[in-house]
């Protein structure tokens, strides 16, 4: 575990040498991200290099020194800790992004309910590690408050990241999910296929961003983070499958 995770970090010092900003995001806003980044390099002609993991995952290699400019986390609670670790730029952090939970399936009859589909019908339940990554914890918030939970705790199988917890599901190795509303959308998944989990079910999913400390690219990171907030940013953040934050 720690070579694996020594060799991460040889290859973002890697990536590092091009002098390219490298930020750090969770795997959720991946395909956002993506359309984000492209639509900013095509703009001001800066290249922004760009690593995805769980939020945990992403975490741990801050604090163990990973050379990142900025973190776009799954959550506020990660970005406050690293706050009180002192290793952000003072007021640089804000919400981008209010996600949403869906459950998905393989093949289930979703006119009765999501929720009855889980208690009526046997099969593996896909989510995130709630340790690692908020959306999981999230996942496992709406599970736990179904009546009959204790009968389905252990059919759950934890992805690494909300990613694989989506392609548990869309491989055909397990039946039912709960995973970001962004990955069904940027998946073009069926509607009969998923359904939206009401927001009353878990913690509102506030992702939030922060510039690093550590970074040398300050100019440039506040311009991107400028431009992440910009009103063609929010809508397109909006198109891929996430609540309106206000400007």
């Amino acid at each position: 575990m720690k070579i694996a995770f020594l060799l991460t970090l040889l290859l973002i010092n890697l990536s590092a040498t091009a002098s390219n900003p490298i930020i750090a995001v969770a795997t959720n806003f991946n395909h956002a991200m993506s359309s984000i980044i492209s639509s900013f390099e095509r703009e001001y002609n800066i290249t922004i290099d760009v690593s995805y993991g769980s939020t945990g995952s992403l975490y741990s290699q801050i604090l163990n020194g990973a050379p990142y400019d900025a973190f776009f986390s799954a959550d506020s609670k990660t970005i406050d800790l690293l706050t009180e670790k002192d290793l952000v730029v003072k007021d640089s952090s804000f919400i981008y992004a209010n996600g949403e939970l869906s459950f998905i399936c393989r093949k289930c009859d979703l006119s009765l309910g999501w929720k009855n589909v889980l208690t009526n019908q046997d099969g593996s339940i896909s989510i995130a590690n709630p340790k690692l990554a908020p959306y999981g914890l999230s996942a496992l918030k709406a599970l736990e408050s179904l009546d009959e939970f204790s009968k389905i705790k252990d059919r759950i199988v934890y992805g690494t990241n909300i990613s694989q917890a989506y392609q548990y599901v869309e491989s055909g190795n397990i039946p039912f999910g709960l995973i970001s509303k962004s990955l069904v959308i940027a998946g073009k998944v069926d509607t009969s296929r998923y359904q939206d989990i009401g927001e009353d079910l878990y913690p509102q999913i506030k992702q939030s961003a922060v510039i690093l400390k550590r970074t040398k690219s300050l100019k440039t990171v506040n311009k991107f983070m400028e431009f992440m907030k910009s009103k063609k940013t929010l809508l397109l953040i909006k198109s891929h499958g996430y609540k309106e934050v206000g400007p």
